[in-house]
């Protein structure tokens, strides 16, 4: 590897490390570009091409030298921060927090929870399966991993220095069906909740989420608006956008009820991973008050806004890795801004028929991005939610929805390996996820097709027929990787 592709795997936790025999990380993307076909987003990005070299140009000085000042740090965190806000039609006074990973974010949205006077606080999070591992513990103020992104060495599920009492509970976002719960369902068991949190004494943090990992948006604005009227301020929203499948005026809606909004900028947004950010209304920023010491083992002191209560305690240090990420991962955002919606909606549409083309070959079926009874057709939902689909490797259940027991169903495990073997023929395409229970072997076997938006950004720049070609490729490539995948499985299994 190169100087700016070792530097794009420093500043992170261990997940970031790369395998030297093969030069991917754990969810098996590369710091460097390569010529794979790959509709990963919902879970790790390969650098693009273009943004490589926009690295390379515009950052050469840095990354020659291989380090940078903490001063240079911080002006480059605020330069940032402005094509953060250009590119969102951002309140100027926005505050934005950094942080090296979707897991990290959830502390800063403890953060937006503790008041002065450090009262517990009860985390409700939904679909503990439709988020990242780690946030299980980063939700409830734990260490995630053994090591931080500063090379502090910590203990898994040790409690942050600082922090005061935190508990976590978890709604299911579908059942055992596979099959979406509606936002009426959700919120409903959120009301549950958040008054057993109050008759306990504690501050409720309500996960929201837009974008889950198999596109879910729970629970609806009108929803949300009816839990602020019945609670006012004994409460208090986060929203789990960390796909960043979301549109200006989405992240608006959350901004103006004073919601603070988790990004990253590795899924969707197409980015290296690991990098995160928070933007947090000015209005609610005024009412965080709190820094817990132990903080100082997570973030630097730049990745917090200048006059946020407490960051002085923060290591004044630089993380020039995290930066370098974060700066292709804008440098993407403002390619795919610039796109017409009528663009992006015209390489929407390709993508859609391709995956169903892909679905209707392997005789799997689709996992609905919504509650049944809500949206009548996918295109009809919103845009960012259409540039990913999730499906199940096995056929369609029949009427009575019962494929339990069933001796020849793709399994959970048989999709991890079907999905690694793939990428042997060069394809990668989102781990699997789990959604319908099949009994006693676990969770059907499911995989997800999404694009990003430097692959929208390219897409959209081509031909029409180029691109349906393109598109067509892509996806007998993806069928052939998938059948040789499942023909190496099974010989496998039956070698046993």
């Amino acid at each position: 590897m190169d100087r700016l592709a070792s530097l794009l795997t420093t500043g992170g936790d261990a997940r970031i490390t790369i395998d030297e025999r093969s030069d991917v990380n754990k969810y098996l993307a590369s710091p460097f570009p390569r010529d794979t076909i790959t509709y990963a987003s919902t879970t790790a990005n390969d650098i693009s091409a273009e943004a490589y070299d926009y690295l390379s140009n515009h950052y050469a000085t840095q990354i020659a030298a291989g380090e940078i000042s903490s001063t240079e740090y911080m002006a480059l965190l605020e330069q940032l921060r402005d094509k953060l806000r250009v590119a969102y039609t951002l309140p100027v006074d926005s505050k934005i927090v950094f942080a090296p990973s979707g897991t990290d974010l959830e502390f800063i949205a403890l953060l937006s929870a503790i008041g002065a006077d450090q009262s517990p606080v009860h985390n409700i999070l939904l679909g503990a399966d439709e988020v990242g591992s780690g946030c299980i513990f980063s939700a409830a103020g734990q260490y995630f991993a053994d090591e931080t992104a500063l090379g502090v060495s910590t203990e898994k599920a040790q409690i942050v220095e600082g922090l005061p009492r935190i508990t976590v509970s978890e709604i299911p976002v579908r059942n055992q069906q596979g099959q979406a719960h509606d936002s009426q369902w959700i919120t409903e068991h959120l009301i549950e909740r958040i008054d057993e949190a109050l008759a306990e004494g504690k501050r409720p943090l309500v996960h929201i989420v837009h974008g889950s990992k198999t596109g879910l948006i729970l629970p609806q604005l009108n929803d949300i608006d009816y839990l602020m009227q019945l609670y006012g301020d004994n409460i208090t929203f986060v929203v789990d956008a960390c796909q960043a499948r979301i549109t200006s005026k989405a992240l608006q809606s959350y901004l103006d009820r004073n919601i603070l909004v988790m990004m990253t900028g590795s899924k969707f947004m197409g980015g290296p991973p690991f990098n995160g950010f928070a933007i947090c209304p000015a209005s609610l920023a005024d009412t965080i008050t709190y820094m817990p010491n132990g903080f100082a083992q997570l973030f630097c002191r730049a990745e917090f806004p200048e006059h946020w209560p407490g960051r002085d305690i923060l290591a004044d240090r630089a993380n020039l890795g995290l930066a370098l990420r974060i700066a292709a991962s804008f440098f993407e955002l403002e390619r795919f801004q610039s796109l017409h919606i009528d663009q992006v909606r015209n390489v929407i549409d390709g993508f859609q028929s391709m995956a169903n083309h892909v679905i209707g070959q392997i005789g799997g079926h689709r996992i609905l991005s919504h509650a049944a009874d809500e949206v009548s057709l996918p295109a009809t939902y919103p845009v960012e939610m259409q540039t990913m689909v999730t499906f199940d490797l096995n056929a369609s259940p029949g009427l009575s929805g019962d494929d339990q027991g069933r001796a020849d169903v793709i399994t959970f495990q048989h999709a991890s390996d079907i999905h690694l073997a793939m990428t042997g023929y060069d394809v990668r395409l989102g781990q699997p996820v789990r959604c319908r229970s099949c009994g006693d072997q676990g969770y059907n076997g499911t995989l997800r097709i999404a694009l990003s938006m430097p692959q929208v950004s390219s897409l959209a720049q081509l031909p029409q027929i180029e691109r349906d070609k393109k598109l067509a490729a892509d996806g007998a490539a993806i069928i052939s990787a998938y059948k040789k995948a499942l023909h190496s499985i099974e010989v496998s299994q039956e070698a046993k």
